[in-house]
């Protein structure tokens, strides 16, 4: 995995589009990681697995180079904004109360979408995703920063714009709470990543090292 970095232009409009953010605690890398490979989505914001502040953002194909992918980076920005609004004294790693919000939604629909489309696994997890209640923002900050974008001229960008202040998130209007059945089950996975991930990948890591070894020989 290759940590990466972005334009200064695009570090200036993420400030100024989510100014209560710490964008010193922000990190960027690129392919997906290793457990999200095959997934459909084209980035992600995640916790670093060591730590209770930083917040890494993995794009499939960091090429941040038209008005699309610029907003995949806004929207996953937007979740960077969600997990500081969220954050809480006990957070560790990927036990951190957005995630344990996060997935406690996320399981609450998939229980509800799995009768509802009568156990078609895949749309049951696309519908979950799509509609859920952290993602719905994200992808309505997304579409409104197309539009804006659009009328841009190319060569500079104007943030003292009417429509552009219009966009500027500086504090999360509501904070919803999943149902506390899956609140609980979404602290338990959340919790249980801390402990399986980081064993997980130092058996990655020695699996590599001797499958090298024995290459060289």
């Amino acid at each position: 995995m290759q940590q990466i970095q972005i334009s200064s232009a695009q570090q200036l409009l993420l400030k100024h589009l989510y100014p209560t953010v710490d964008w010193q605690l922000v990190r960027y890398y690129q392919p997906l990681p290793w457990f999200m490979k095959d997934n459909f989505i084209a980035a992600m914001a995640l916790p670093a697995t060591y730590s209770n502040k930083l917040l890494d953002i993995h794009f499939k194909n960091c090429k941040i180079d038209d008005c699309y992918s610029l907003a995949t980076l806004v929207h996953e920005c937007y979740h960077v904004f969600q997990y500081q609004q969220f954050k809480a004294i006990y957070d560790f790693g990927y036990f951190r109360r957005f995630m344990a919000y996060y997935l406690g939604w996320y399981v609450h629909l998939w229980v509800s979408n799995i009768i509802k489309y009568r156990f078609d696994f895949q749309r049951t997890a696309y519908e979950s995703y799509r509609f859920h209640p952290f993602e719905i923002p994200a992808y309505e900050m997304e579409a409104k920063f197309i539009d804006w974008y659009k009328q841009q001229p190319q060569d500079t960008l104007n943030f003292e714009q009417a429509d552009f202040l219009g966009l500027v998130a500086k504090k999360l209007d509501t904070e919803t709470r999943p149902p506390i059945w899956s609140l609980l089950i979404g602290s338990f996975l959340s919790f249980s990543i801390v402990l399986v991930k980081p064993t997980l990948e130092l058996g990655r890591f020695l699996y590599s090292f001797v499958r090298g070894k024995k290459q060289t020989k």
